[in-house]
């Protein structure tokens, strides 16, 4: 009996994360919720923008600050996350509907849900900087 508890507490105890393989599917799900903290954590600064807006002199300090390509690239990174969260959201919903359940759509909605927000984040960034 000792002998057989011994053998069952040898296992791995750090795990590499890095050398796992994952599906596009289980990625896809944990950039939705990446993309839900971001959003949280960019709403901040949206915030202050809106704020900025709102004041007598801040609304050319606001125009000022919108031009640079930093906050540009920032506002494009909030509209990629805004977008994929929105799309692959709806991607969940209907796979809590029992649509799309099996391996093979999941796969195709994932690809999808990639190709869909990849798709409109560079638009929305070409009318950014066009």
């Amino acid at each position: 009996m000792t002998n057989q508890v011994r053998q069952h507490r040898v296992r791995p105890v750090n795990l590499d994360l890095f050398r796992f393989h994952f599906p596009l599917t289980a990625v896809t799900s944990i950039t939705h919720r990446i993309t839900g903290v971001a959003l949280f954590l960019g709403m901040w600064v949206l915030l202050y923008f809106l704020h900025l807006a709102l004041r007598d002199d801040g609304s050319e300090r606001l125009s000022v600050l919108l031009e640079s390509s930093w906050s540009k690239g920032m506002l494009v990174l909030l509209v990629a996350c805004a977008v994929f969260h929105l799309v692959a959201g709806a991607k969940h919903l209907l796979m809590d509907w029992h649509i799309g359940e099996s391996l093979k759509a999941a796969r195709m909605m994932s690809w999808s849900a990639w190709f869909l927000s990849v798709s409109l984040t560079l638009l929305v960034a070409l009318a950014f900087w066009w």
